[in-house]
């Protein structure tokens, strides 16, 4: 199969809580209703000068912020990812002390050839803003944005922001997997 040569489209987004202390990932959650991912790398540009001229430039990769939106963010996943609770009656709680949990971040896009799935190892999300409206004669659904940050995270002594598999390219194992576990690399290539 030939490898793509064009992206589009955002499907199949899932969430898998940290756990920091163990550095293992809990099973994939399906986040539905993906509507939007806008990422914008991190990190500065620093160069060094020889022979009058620029010699060498390097950037940091710091990871990435931006958001991601969604139809609906519902009261378990914001239970897992930002720490709100539910008290015995089912009434959800945000509190002044929730804890966000870092998490990774699965998706997958589309080609013309065939789909690329995605990880953010250490995602964290903020609360989503709150916008609401009266109805008129047409309804127009909402989403819900969240501002989040991909970080980079240490697997075997490097340090890693994401990872991709491509359908021409992967192996059947690997590809089949993705949303069933969190792909963790077992030896990094110094790239």
């Amino acid at each position: 199969m030939a490898a793509n040569k064009i992206r589009y489209g955002l499907r199949n987004a899932h969430y898998a809580v940290l756990d920091e202390e163990g550095g293992t990932y809990a099973t994939p959650v399906k986040l539905p209703g993906a509507v939007s991912l806008e990422l914008t790398p991190e990190g500065e540009e620093s160069s060094f000068y020889a022979d009058d001229a620029k010699y060498f430039t390097m950037t940091a990769n710091n990871g990435y912020k931006g958001s991601l939106e969604l139809a609906y963010i519902d009261d378990a996943a914001k239970a897992a990812l930002l720490g709100f609770g539910t008290d015995d009656n089912g009434l959800a709680l945000e509190g002044p002390d929730d804890v966000q949990a870092p998490f990774a971040l699965l998706y997958e896009v589309q080609g013309d050839a065939a789909g690329r799935r995605y990880v953010f190892y250490n995602v964290k999300m903020a609360r989503p803003a709150e916008s609401r409206e009266t109805q008129g004669e047409q309804t127009t659904p909402k989403t819900e944005s969240a501002s989040i940050s991909a970080l980079p995270f240490t697997f075997d002594g490097r340090r890693v922001v994401k990872a991709s598999l491509e359908y021409a390219t992967a192996t059947a194992t690997a590809y089949d997997a993705w949303f069933s576990a969190v792909a963790v690399p077992e030896t990094v290539a110094q790239g």
